[in-house]
């Protein structure tokens, strides 16, 4: 970047607007320090073997990573913090918080690998904080977008895909 801001090539700021799409999930790595911390003090183990929590989590972890990673693919090109334009396709055509639920899947699939009771628990309040943060995007997505954004939350449901979808 030049000293004042701006990216000397297109190049350049296409790779710094990918890179500033991955969010850092502040709510979510809250709750896994919190529940870790917790666990390490005040061990509660999940019940059932390890193998089995293994067998359960590890898939939620990787659909998790798979959908955030489909997700900042999708936006590479828009600024998520301040966007310009709706971002539209890939998962966010069927979902409008691809990226949300990705994180969520990662939260819940390493509490449930690790056999960590304390971690799990921590789901629920990261899980309210972050619909909170949805529910003030979505208004000032609203002012950005308008009419283009109402359309496109009356078609894409918020977190998981549904059947069928209109916009009039």
């Amino acid at each position: 970047m030049t000293s004042s801001g701006e990216h000397p090539n297109p190049a350049a700021r296409r790779r710094w607007v990918f890179l500033s799409n991955v969010p850092v999930p502040e709510a979510h790595l809250l709750g896994l320090a919190v529940g870790a911390v917790l666990q390490r003090t005040r061990p509660w183990p999940l019940p059932g073997p390890g193998s089995a929590h293994r067998l359960v989590g590890l898939p939620l972890s990787a659909a998790g990573a798979w959908r955030i990673a489909r997700a900042v693919r999708a936006a590479r090109t828009t600024a998520l913090a301040d966007p310009e334009l709706l971002v539209v396709t890939g998962p966010y055509a069927t979902a409008r918080n691809p990226m949300y639920v990705g994180w969520a899947l990662l939260h819940l699939g390493a509490a449930v690998a690790g056999g960590w009771g304390w971690v799990l628990a921590s789901y629920l309040p990261v899980a309210a904080w972050m619909h909170g943060e949805v529910l003030r995007e979505e208004r000032a997505l609203d002012d950005a977008f308008g009419a283009e954004y109402r359309c496109y939350r009356a078609a894409v449901p918020r977190y998981l895909p549904r059947l069928t979808r209109s916009c009039s």
